[in-house]
């Protein structure tokens, strides 16, 4: 009998260690505090390819404002909403200071536009203002969502700078990458007597940016539809769950220490 007491003890231990280093979660009370959320949105000349239903001339632009106008439209009234558009540079549109009515938002993300004169955008520098931006907001609850094709323009210490703030002041970066993946672009079609410029995207880059600042990574050709969802359930978590993963550990501890005292207490040797 005290065998088969052990042996469920070690049962238990491990299933608990297993369960604790799943990070569960228990509902808690919602904070009336809101989450500062910024879209950067990539708005340069490879935006406008419409490799998701080229009949429809659905461009990858309509693509991101479809997902923004949905993200939107499911968040909560003590939610803000900033704005970046970046091509040659980040140009902040709207500041997540104070929230705005959802319908001047999705009015302002309908209005995006694309500069058809930039091929390569400077992804670096509009993460970098998002993130200063956010850094400054009394906001507890902050994230970037970025709408790109991965077409950016190497600049490795300007992204690198932006993920380490984004780390230091822990903002997620949640990625949508628009960029289709086998795709090679052709543009300059407008000058017949150029020679055409080949561009390819940085999925590993997109990828990085995600990873290394706790975001999602969400493959838009590996889905019908963008799902926000995702990003929307992320929102949600961040305010009304917690973690008790460290209870788990303590109880699991707890076990540990009876499972000891069974196997070496009064009247045994510790070999």
């Amino acid at each position: 009998r005290r065998y088969f007491t052990l042996f469920l003890l070690d049962i238990i231990i491990i299933s608990l260690m297993i369960f604790g280093l799943s990070d569960p979660h228990l509902p808690s009370k919602v904070s009336k505090e809101g989450t500062a959320i910024f879209f950067v949105v990539q708005t340069t000349e490879t935006m406008l390819d419409s490799d998701f239903d080229q009949n429809q001339n659905y461009t990858r632009l309509k693509k991101a404002k479809d997902c923004m106008n949905k993200i939107v439209n499911q968040l909560n009234q003590t939610d803000m909403i900033g704005l970046v558009e970046f091509q040659e540079f980040g140009t902040i549109q709207i500041c997540p200071s104070t929230f705005e009515n959802k319908d001047i938002i999705s009015r302002r993300i309908n209005k995006i536009e694309i500069n058809e004169y930039v091929d390569f955008g400077n992804l670096g520098d509009a993460l970098y203002r998002a993130g200063d931006a956010l850094s400054m907001s009394p906001s507890n609850k902050k994230m970037i969502i970025l709408f790109s094709d991965g077409v950016v323009r190497e600049d490795n210490q300007s992204i690198e700078d932006a993920i380490a703030l984004s780390k230091n002041n822990n903002i997620p970066v949640h990625v949508i990458d628009l960029g289709n993946k086998t795709e090679v672009y052709e543009k300059n079609k407008k000058f017949p007597g150029l020679l055409e410029q080949i561009f390819q995207k940085d999925e590993t880059l997109l990828k990085k940016i995600a990873t290394e600042t706790g975001g999602k990574y969400i493959d838009a050709f590996k889905k019908s539809c963008i799902d926000s969802n995702d990003i929307v359930r992320s929102i949600q978590t961040s305010k009304s769950q917690w973690s008790i993963s460290h209870w788990i550990f303590r109880i699991a501890f707890g076990f540990m220490i009876f499972n000891i005292l069974l196997r070496f207490g009064p009247r045994r040797i510790i070999l």
